[in-house]
C-alpha cells in the first residue's frame, strides 16, 4: 500500500499517458527538457506580475482525505470568491472556434480547486486555465461531474501505483513527440518491435551535448570546486569542468573522489562510473529515482528459461552480425 501524498501534477500526467505517469510518479524518473524549462521560465515571469498587481501569487495545497498535494499556479479574487489559476505555455483544445480546456488540464485544475476548498474552507466554484499560445483563457465549472472525474483519475492513480508492471505505451503517436521521457519510454522502439514495417517518426533521440570524462591517473583527486568540478594529477595539474557540461565521470583505476563531489554529481544526474586498471566495469553510482518495480520485473524475467535463452540468442546475434560489418567495412 503506498502511504505518501500523489502529486497533484500526477494526476494531469495519467489523465494525458498512464505509462508517463507510472515513469514519474512510480518509479521516480524525471528529465528536464527545453519545454520544462521554458515553463518554469513563464512561471516565474507570470509570477513577478501578478505579485505587481497585488494578485495572490501561488499557494500550497494538501489533503490528507485526497491523499493529494500540490502547488497552484495563481489564485484571483472575482466577486468575492477565490478562483484557482492554472497556466500553460501552449494552445487551448479546439472544437470548432470555441476554446476548450485539456483533459488533462482540466483534472489539475479541478483537484486544485478542490483542495483550496478544504484548505480555505470555502466553496470553489469555478477554475480557470490560461493558454498562453494563443492568449485564451478556459472557464471550467467545479461541478459534482468534475468532482467525480477527479475521484475516478485519484482511484487510478492510487491503483496503479501498487502495480509492478508498466502501462502499454499511448496508441496516440502525437503524445510521444513532444513527452519529456520519450527518452526513458522508448515508445517508438516498441511500436518499431512489434511491427517491423512501422514507420518510426522519431527512432533516435538527438545527441546528448554532455561530455564523458574519463579519469586514467592513480594518482587523480576529483574534487568540487563551486558548481563545477576540479580535476587534480600530477601530469596536468588542476583542471576545472562546469558540472553541467558533464554526462558521467569514469574513473580507470584507483583515483580518489570526494563526498562533496559525489554529492554535487548525484543532484545534478551526473553518473560515476568505476572501472579497474585492466578496465573491467566495477559499479556506477547513478543518480536515478526509485527502481523497485524495474528490479522486480528484471527478476521475473530472468527466471523464465525461455526469455533468457531468447536474450542469449539475440545477444550471439548481435556480436556475429556487428563483427560481419566490422569485417566488411574494413575490407
Amino acid at each position: 500500500m503506498v502511504d505518501s501524498p500523489l502529486r497533484v501534477m500526477g494526476l494531469h500526467s495519467i489523465t494525458y499517458c498512464p505509462r508517463l505517469f507510472y515513469l514519474e510518479e512510480v518509479e521516480g524518473l524525471q528529465v528536464e527538457d527545453e519545454a520544462v524549462f521554458s515553463g518554469r521560465a513563464l512561471h516565474e515571469i507570470l509570477e513577478k506580475e501578478e505579485k505587481d498587481a497585488g494578485e495572490i501569487v501561488s499557494m500550497e495545497v494538501g489533503s490528507e482525505r485526497l491523499g493529494l498535494t500540490g502547488k497552484v499556479d495563481a489564485l484571483r479574487r472575482r466577486n468575492g470568491e477565490i478562483i484557482p489559476y492554472e497556466h500553460k505555455k501552449g494552445r487551448s483544445r479546439k472544437d470548432g472556434k470555441k476554446a476548450q480546456a485539456w483533459p488533462a488540464d482540466r483534472i489539475q485544475v479541478c483537484a486544485y480547486g478542490m483542495l483550496l476548498e478544504e484548505a480555505l474552507a470555502k466553496p470553489v466554484r469555478e477554475c480557470r486555465v490560461r493558454y498562453h499560445a494563443d492568449a485564451v483563457t478556459v472557464t471550467l465549472p467545479l461541478d459534482e461531474q468534475a468532482r467525480c472525474d477527479v475521484m475516478e483519475t485519484l482511484k487510478r492513480a492510487q491503483q496503479l501505483r501498487e502495480c509492478i508492471q508498466r502501462p502499454s505505451i499511448s496508441k496516440n503517436e502525437c503524445q510521444c513527440i513532444k513527452c519529456s521521457l520519450s527518452l526513458v519510454c522508448l515508445p517508438e522502439e516498441e511500436r518499431f518491435i512489434e511491427d517491423p514495417d512501422w514507420q518510426p517518426v522519431r527512432l533516435f533521440p538527438p545527441e546528448c551535448d554532455r561530455r564523458t570524462l574519463h579519469i586514467l591517473e592513480h594518482e587523480a583527486r576529483v574534487s568540487k570546486c563551486g558548481d563545477g568540478l576540479s580535476v587534480e594529477t600530477p601530469s596536468t595539474g588542476k583542471v576545472e569542468y562546469p558540472v553541467h557540461e558533464i554526462g558521467a565521470v569514469c574513473l580507470h583505476g584507483y583515483g580518489q573522489v570526494t563526498t562533496q563531489a559525489l554529492h554535487l554529481c548525484a543532484a545534478n544526474e551526473v553518473f560515476v562510473h568505476y572501472f579497474t586498471p585492466g578496465g573491467r566495469y566495477v559499479s556506477t553510482l547513478a543518480p536515478v529515482g526509485i527502481q523497485v518495480q524495474r528490479r522486480i520485473r528484471q527478476y521475473h524475467a530472468l527466471a523464465d528459461p525461455a526469455f533468457c535463452l531468447e536474450l542469449c540468442r539475440r545477444l550471439v546475434m548481435a556480436k556475429v552480425e556487428n563483427g560481419l560489418r566490422y569485417m566488411l567495412r574494413a575490407t
